[in-house]
């Protein structure tokens, strides 16, 4: 009996001062709500993307054992992305030791001539940072060759479905900052409360 009072006033005093101790986020909460209010959100329009000149893009996407979505991925970006196809060009790491995505990634070379395949010193799969670098590579020897100078480049994963007006996001940005990563949203419906608990109670 006297270990259960004992317990339960030490709870209460542990419970006071949570309480207490809680009540400065409280403060910054309220603080940062009422200057929310008063704050005039200035966001970005979709004109205001088309008021800087549109620069080349590079777009660099690593593929290791991708032949089943490179196809696809590609073809919907050529053919929805509201960028000029002019004024972009896409590079894909394949690997030596994976014919199946380069097979892929020759025929989409065919097809578009702004898609370039860059073929890994290595075999796969090596670190995505190790793709990269190669495929940086290839485009500063295709800059010399061409006399081209790219103004962004923007690495992508081969699943990655690409919002049409992410490119000219991207090159709005890069007037203002040196380095712009865009949010990635999953390709699913947001949960709601609904589904929570359906899921709660199916597990």
């Amino acid at each position: 009996m006297l270990i259960e009072k004992y317990l339960y006033y030490l709870g209460f005093i542990i419970a006071f001062l949570f309480i207490i101790f809680s009540l400065d986020d409280l403060f910054w909460d309220i603080y940062y709500y009422w200057c929310g209010r008063k704050k005039v959100k200035n966001r970005l329009q979709m004109k205001d993307l088309d008021r800087v000149p549109r620069r080349l893009l590079a777009i660099l996407i690593p593929a290791w054992n991708e032949a089943e979505v490179i196809g696809p991925m590609i073809d919907n970006l050529i053919h929805s992305v509201n960028y000029p196809l002019s004024l972009f060009h896409v590079f894909i790491g394949v690997y030596p030791n994976d014919p199946s995505t380069c097979e892929e990634v020759q025929i989409l070379v065919k097809k578009y001539p702004n898609v370039h395949a860059v073929a890994n010193s290595k075999p796969g799969p090596t670190s995505k940072g190790q793709n990269l670098n190669q495929l940086l590579g290839s485009i500063l020897n295709l800059e010399k060759d061409k006399h081209l100078r790219f103004a962004s480049f923007i690495v992508h994963d081969a699943e990655d479905v690409i919002h049409p007006t992410s490119f000219k996001l991207a090159n709005y940005l890069s007037f203002q900052y040196e380095v712009v990563q865009l949010p990635v949203f999953p390709l699913q419906p947001y949960p709601t409360w609904r589904t929570f608990f359906k899921f709660i109670t199916s597990s």
